[in-house]
């Protein structure tokens, strides 16, 4: 994003454990950077936390093969 001059980040879920913007992680390196990136979080928060835990849930239900390209196949 720093390379490509993206001015501003929009994103949903917060992965709070993992996410570089929702743990606080981008906070801490952000002046590293000479671009600054807005970031805007939670927009349409539910739906796209539901979302993810839809997918992941059919990916742990897949087994550890891949079948059929499971995820191509998931519809919330």
């Amino acid at each position: 994003m720093v390379q490509a001059r993206i001015a501003k980040l929009y994103y949903g879920a917060d992965d709070l454990k993992n996410g570089i913007f929702s743990s606080g992680v981008f906070d801490k390196v952000k002046n590293l950077f000479n671009h600054r990136i807005e970031v805007e979080a939670g927009l349409l928060a539910q739906p796209a936390s539901a979302m993810l835990s839809g997918f992941f849930r059919a990916r742990r239900g897949a087994g550890a093969v891949e079948r059929d390209g499971l995820e191509n196949r998931y519809t919330g």
